[in-house]
């Protein structure tokens, strides 16, 4: 059961949000906004070397994204989201960046309720921390982590959303 629920294009964006999963049915309208707030600034989440981003978000839940995790991660476990990004060059060198996010809404209630951050706050941390993905941000070791962290910090205190690392 996929529904296609936005398809809009930011000026370097092209976006599209799909849902497999009746944890979503009830969130589709919240999330949308979320994910076109975040994307509208853009500034964050791009660099001169990609000319177009063009990203599917896919909504889902602990089962699919196991399944998920397991067959391109090799990992046999759950995960709040997974980024997947490649790219492909075209003149001058320009890059057009294409990416899938699938994001577990049965990870983000359980994670929200231990955080104590409504469901929606820690969609959009997951969203922010997606996006940073798609444009090579990473967490391997400490100080990528830290980098990356500091990014999601800024960009959250832009939607009044508190440090969740703390």
């Amino acid at each position: 059961m996929k529904h296609i629920l936005s398809n809009k294009i930011y000026k370097k964006f092209n976006f599209s949000v799909v849902s497999n999963s009746r944890i979503w049915s009830k969130r589709v309208k919240n999330t949308k906004s979320i994910i076109n707030l975040a994307l509208k600034d853009y500034k964050y989440y791009t660099n001169k070397s990609c000319k177009y981003y063009d990203i599917t978000f896919l909504l889902t839940d602990d089962k699919h994204i196991k399944k998920l995790n397991k067959k391109y991660k090799n990992t046999n476990k759950t995960t709040n989201v997974l980024t997947f990004t490649n790219y492909h060059i075209i003149n001058d060198n320009q890059k057009i960046r294409y990416s899938n996010i699938a994001i577990s809404g049965d990870r983000i209630k359980e994670e929200s309720r231990k955080l104590n951050l409504n469901f929606y706050e820690h969609f959009t941390h997951i969203v922010i921390h997606s996006l940073l993905h798609t444009n090579n941000y990473k967490h391997e070791n400490e100080r990528d982590f830290q980098k990356m962290k500091k990014k999601e910090i800024l960009i959250l205190k832009k939607f009044n959303i508190r440090n969740p690392y703390i």
